[in-house]
């Protein structure tokens, strides 16, 4: 298995607008055809203006299947106006051991999950 990372950071104050550009499209619902597990949204409650996206894939090949993927082109359409130009998003890559939790104890850049709110991505059924 293979946990992805993306840390974002909102243009100017967007947080909620970006989350609930995550929602509205449906981008954790259209990754899971490719092999996605899971996916959360934590946000850093010291610096809120990051999103950090956790996603666990089935593998790498999985994640690169949607890295590649015109539905996650399609879907992310528009991000773009919402993250700050001077910050691009940053992508890790994390191996996951059988019964543990890649995320867990991460440290990016500052940002400890330990500090961080869990939000919503999925649409409401």
């Amino acid at each position: 298995m293979l946990q992805s990372v993306l840390v974002l950071r909102s243009a100017g104050g967007r947080i909620d607008e970006l989350v609930e550009r995550y929602r509205s499209v449906g981008i954790i619902e259209a990754a899971i055809p490719f092999g996605l597990l899971r996916g959360e949204a934590l946000r850093d409650t010291a610096r809120p203006d990051l999103l950090i996206v956790t996603s666990l894939w089935h593998d790498g090949a999985a994640y690169d299947s949607w890295l590649a993927s015109e539905e996650r082109v399609r879907v992310t359409r528009g991000l773009d106006a919402l993250l700050d130009p001077d910050a691009p998003p940053e992508i890790h890559r994390l191996p996951v051991r059988e019964g543990t939790d890649a995320a867990a104890d991460l440290e990016l850049d500052g940002i400890a999950v330990g500090r961080t709110e869990r939000l919503h991505l999925v649409r409401p059924s």
